[in-house]
């Protein structure tokens, strides 16, 4: 319908859009993003085309364009949470994490309907870089909003096992099953991995400081303690 709407109204913006929206239905991606791109030569700067655009060229893994579109929208409308949805996503794919912790904190600022992706968004960003006590804080939060979400309980599980809190994990493992059972089994399989590297961990360190408390090496005191 779209497609005779446009070959009949080639300048009808509106047209256009909804092109898009039904090609991305469809799982077309290249052909919603030239739609998006056609409605924004005739109507320009049209916000929802932009955050559409961006959201297109993000899947496509075009970063620049989609960086390009949301700072489109943001010059329009500087509280737009769907357009800092889209900065923080193209931020952490191309490892700015700094950025991509902002533009999360931008979106639980100004779109509180998408809080617990982005609560969950905050939590990759600061596992991605090490920082799991905060991860742990935000991906709690958004298992709270949302509980039933697979890709929040899963990396909250992971998160935990690093931090060594393995009953927690266990926890968030026995919640996936009534979500995801396979995802439970790759959660279960995490902690036991984790736990094993930890217990390793451990033991080593354990011997090392039994060695070092028989005082064992080659010192001028063991020399002088020893019969000719």
């Amino acid at each position: 319908m779209f497609e005779k709407a446009t070959a009949y109204a080639d300048d009808f913006a509106g047209a256009w859009y909804n092109l898009g929206l039904a090609r991305l239905r469809m799982n077309n991606l290249e052909g919603a993003a030239a739609a998006f791109k056609k409605e924004l030569s005739i109507n320009f700067n049209e916000p929802n085309g932009l955050v559409a655009l961006g959201q297109t060229q993000l899947q496509l893994g075009d970063y620049a364009g989609a960086e390009d579109s949301a700072n489109g929208v943001l010059r329009l409308h500087p509280t737009s949470g769907l357009a800092y949805y889209v900065l923080g996503e193209v931020y952490f794919q191309t490892k700015r994490m700094t950025n991509a912790i902002d533009a999360y904190q931008q979106v639980l600022r100004y779109d509180e309907q998408n809080a617990a992706g982005a609560h969950y968004n905050l939590g990759r960003c600061y596992a991605a870089i090490g920082q799991y006590p905060d991860a742990r804080k935000e991906l709690q939060e958004a298992v709270r909003l949302k509980p039933s979400v697979l890709e929040s309980r899963l990396l909250l599980g992971r998160v935990l096992a690093r931090l060594g809190d393995f009953a927690g994990a266990d926890e968030q493992q026995r919640a996936l099953r009534a979500i995801d059972r396979r995802a439970a089994v790759e959660l279960l399989e995490y902690i036991q991995r984790t736990a094993s590297v930890s217990s390793a961990k451990e033991s080593s360190a354990s011997n090392a400081a039994f060695s070092s408390s028989l005082n064992l090496g080659d010192s001028s005191d063991h020399k002088a303690g020893i019969e000719p």
